[in-house]
């Protein structure tokens, strides 16, 4: 802004002046500017030297003003570049595209006859496409609308308000959690997850009813068929309980920015209701009953899993038995059953040998008469066995659980029904050519092994099943990240 003059007057106010108060001075002197004399000459000398102290008295201002700036620290910026925009476009849509390499030269004509060169910043390449949509974001209103789309065969744009705010809200918020094993579930199971607030306490239950309103909230996880919903929601003692129903695909490996996991997403259209949803702490816990193992091998062969002779139809020392499933065994610190049907069958030796020779007559006494003793020979102790990476190790620290298989521990036909935590060292291990979580069972001692007559009596399991459920809800999500 410029500041007004101090004293506004010109040299030829000055010599106007002269003209006006002469008189009053020297009545003879006659002021001619055509034929000057010395007192004229003079006179406009004085003019020229006033005029110029004049403009330099005005001057003061702007110094002043000058150095209130610098004193401020208000300096001029440093000169910089001039910069625009150049449309570039092709001679006709049958063109492929052209590349335009940076610093490629453009003039531009300034109007009074000069002309600016400008160059390219960056390399681009000019195609013949066009677009064929049109997005409106509103940042305030957190909203994202289409505003037009261009439809197949359509080649020009359709009028429309550049800031319609009135259009369908696209817009959606979204945050990811996963875990390598307590989300790993192919099964039906409960999926529990608590929030903690800054507080450390767990949030109120009407912000977490705010995640069962269908119209504004999805919440998903990652199958062979992309993110499917979940098939029931509910809330459990201040958590979220998502039900993923037996016959939904199961949880499938998902790669996000680089994190192969197991996923759960969760969607939001409207985050009004969520303002203060600040998270301190999440924590995750599963559960999943009825479960058929994915495969059960003994003696080296796969077994039908309904039904089986875990030890073959006739068991021997250190024959062993694989259950097998990822999805189970998987589940480090979880507290596992493994029941089953247990029946037994008789079958007799296949070498019968007899210890007492008889000398056959056609009349004997009796007492001559004496029959083989038959035993049963049976399973007395198994151990039960995991593998930790290096070896197997003991499932249990005692001897529980070593008589399942035995015919003294109860009745012929029962539920037998086996809990344990799942290892936190156990790891996969090669059963039949593919690597799997498991545990086994090992026979360690057996009754009567060695005697030639008799019979087996095998155990028969089926119907299998497992079931897990972790113990404690201190499991944190393995990466937790919102998402676009």
């Amino acid at each position: 802004m410029e500041l007004p003059k101090i004293d506004g007057r010109t040299k030829e106010d000055l010599i106007r002046y002269i003209k006006k108060y002469l008189s009053s001075y020297i009545l003879e002197w006659r002021f001619d500017e055509e034929n000057p004399d010395v007192g004229t000459a003079l006179a406009f000398i004085w003019a020229d030297m006033m005029s110029e102290t004049i403009y330099r008295f005005n001057q003061v201002s702007e110094k002043n003003k000058s150095m209130f700036f610098r004193k401020i620290g208000a300096g001029l910026l440093p000169a910089t570049p001039a910069k625009g925009y150049i449309t570039f476009s092709l001679v006709n849509d049958q063109v492929d595209g052209v590349p335009v390499q940076r610093g490629e030269k453009a003039v531009a004509d300034t109007g009074d006859g000069e002309s600016l060169i400008f160059e390219t910043e960056n390399d681009l390449f000019v195609t013949p496409s066009k677009p064929d949509c049109l997005y409106l974001c509103n940042r305030e209103q957190d909203l994202i609308s289409r505003l037009f789309e261009l439809n197949e065969g359509e080649t020009e744009f359709p009028a429309c308000a550049l800031f319609d705010l009135q259009g369908v809200n696209m817009q959606e918020h979204a945050f990811y959690f996963s875990h390598p094993s307590v989300l790993d579930i192919r099964s039906e199971a409960w999926i529990f997850c608590e929030f903690q607030s800054e507080s450390g306490r767990k949030f109120p239950e009407e912000l977490l009813r705010e995640f069962l309103k269908e119209e504004n909230v999805r919440l998903e996880y990652y199958s062979e068929e992309g993110f499917l919903p979940f098939e029931e929601k509910k809330i459990l003692s201040g958590q979220i309980g998502l039900k993923k129903g037996e016959n939904q695909p199961a949880f499938a490996l998902y790669e996000e920015d680089g994190m192969s996991s197991y996923w759960i997403r969760c969607m939001v259209k409207d985050v009004r209701p969520f303002d203060k949803f600040a998270i301190l702490n999440m924590t995750l816990r599963s559960g999943g009953q009825q479960i058929l193992p994915d495969a059960v091998n003994a003696g080296g062969v796969d077994q039908k899993i309904r039904e089986f002779f875990p030890f073959g139809e006739r068991p021997s020392l250190y024959d062993e038995v694989y259950f097998v499933s990822d999805e189970v065994f998987g589940k480090k610190g979880a507290g596992i059953t493994l029941d089953f049907d247990l029946d037994f069958l008789k079958l007799p030796l296949e070498v019968q040998e007899y210890e007492n020779e008889i000398n056959w007559k056609a009349i004997m006494k009796r007492s001559a008469v004496k029959a083989d003793v038959e035993y049963d020979i049976s399973i007395a102790e198994v151990i039960w066995e995991y593998y930790n990476g290096g070896g197997f190790s003991r499932l249990f620290t005692n001897d529980q659980y070593a008589g399942v298989f035995g015919i003294s521990e109860g009745t012929m036909s029962r539920r037998v029904m086996l809990h344990f935590q799942c290892p936190s060292d156990m790891e996969p291990v090669l059963v039949n050519s593919e690597a799997s979580y498991c545990i086994r069972a090992r026979v360690l001692k057996m009754n009567n092994l060695y005697k030639m007559k008799g019979n087996y009596i095998s155990p028969l399991v089926s119907n299998p099943r497992l079931r897990y459920e972790y113990i404690q809800d201190t499991i944190s999500p393995e990466f937790f990240f919102r998402g676009k």
